[in-house]
């Protein structure tokens, strides 16, 4: 074999090696990119998307009809369902971004709203998400500026983003052709048990992986584990206010959110997420309180002033009746609270409630009374 006959079959053999990766990483599909029949025991539970979710929800709901969003945070994105009975006839995506700012939130949604016909969205919000840290305090402006997603077809104004395509090929060579994929498919196709992560089709955290958790330590270790992270969050120097006297951009941005959906005639339920009780303890142990009452008012003012006829106010948050819940009282492993996975995150048995209340009298299912709506839509 001469050096022209063994460079050729090498090249021959590194092409079949390149193809049969692209040929794995596209059928299994661990980001959900491609649409891929999902296929019990390959690649049904998508195990390594929970770091991927901001490239699946950039891409995958463009390529199906919505025209019902749930926006949020991953309280949302694990607490709402988009089957829910209430739902019925209605094509329904959670477009939830865990660890999302609120200005990533409404650009997510903003951006399908572009593309999509969307009649309504479900928008819940958290008083953290609306507040500045000491980099913001002293300087907000030059922060807003490095604010950019590149994997959004369309910027927040409804223009075309002009870098899209090119990240889009990025993004689809990094999920076809590299080794981080291939480590995704082969941890995909390994962990395909009941309990591992993964999102819906319609963008829903069924948040199986916590039960990994119940299984082997108990309720309570989700407890002890999330407690201390919150602990230290709430604790650092927060603001609704910068140091030149002008509120955190984040309601500036939610109030042009909600002009854009005024004009396209869309509705709206905002609502607060609920919190367990062991939460609250700790925004008063820090003296978030008055804070939390201003801001909640500071909210209520940003959805008079809009005029938005098609807007609808839920709170949640003050209702505490379903936070009594302590993980000591659970005392089997396996079994989790009902209402609450941790302090911070309900489960799908309580978004179901508040998905039936929001949706009375439309939804012919009897709810349990919860929360208090603060301004009807007309």
């Amino acid at each position: 074999m001469n050096a022209k006959q063994y460079l050729s079959k090498v090249l021959w053999l590194g092409g079949c090696l390149a193809s049969m990766v692209i040929l794995f990483n596209w059928l299994v599909d661990p980001y959900l990119l491609f649409g891929t029949p999902r296929i019990s025991g390959l690649n049904y539970y998508k195990a390594d998307i929970n770091n991927y979710v901001r490239v699946t929800k950039a891409y995958q709901p463009s390529k199906m009809s919505w025209d019902t969003l749930i926006v949020g945070n991953s309280r949302v994105e694990m607490g709402l369902d988009p089957t829910h009975q209430c739902f019925q006839g209605r094509q329904v995506y959670n477009l939830a971004v865990p660890g999302a700012s609120i200005k990533m939130q409404l650009h997510y949604a903003l951006n399908l709203i572009y593309q999509k016909d969307i009649k309504e969205i479900y928008l819940g919000v958290d008083f953290t998400d609306f507040l500045i840290g000491q980099v913001e305090y002293d300087n907000q402006q030059k922060e807003d500026r490095l604010y950019t997603v590149q994997r959004m077809k369309y910027t927040k104004n409804g223009d075309r983003n002009t870098i899209y395509q090119w990240q889009y090929l990025i993004d689809n060579y990094q999920s076809l052709f590299t080794l981080n994929a291939l480590f995704s498919s082969f941890k995909t196709v390994i962990q395909q048990i009941p309990t591992a992560s993964d999102r819906t089709n319609n963008g829903f955290n069924p948040a199986r992986d916590y039960l990994t958790v119940i299984n082997t330590e108990g309720a309570v270790a989700l407890f002890s584990q999330k407690l201390p992270q919150l602990d230290v969050r709430l604790s650092r120097p927060t603001y609704l206010f910068d140091k030149a006297g002008n509120r955190s951009n984040k309601f500036d941005e939610l109030a042009a959110f909600l002009q854009i959906t005024k004009q396209r005639k869309i509705k709206i339920n905002i609502f607060t997420n609920p919190f367990h009780n062991n939460y609250w303890n700790l925004i008063n142990k820090y003296n978030h309180t008055t804070n939390y009452q201003q801001w909640q008012q500071m909210l209520l003012d940003v959805l008079e002033v809009s005029k938005h006829p098609f807007l609808a106010f839920w709170d949640f948050a003050n209702d505490r009746r379903f936070g009594n819940e302590q993980p000591t009282m659970v005392k089997t492993k396996g079994e989790a609270l009902q209402w609450f996975w941790e302090p911070s995150h309900y489960r799908k048995s309580l978004g179901d409630i508040m998905l039936n209340v929001m949706n009375q009298p439309n939804c012919n299912i009897a709810s349990e009374q919860f929360g208090a709506q603060l301004m009807v839509s007309s």
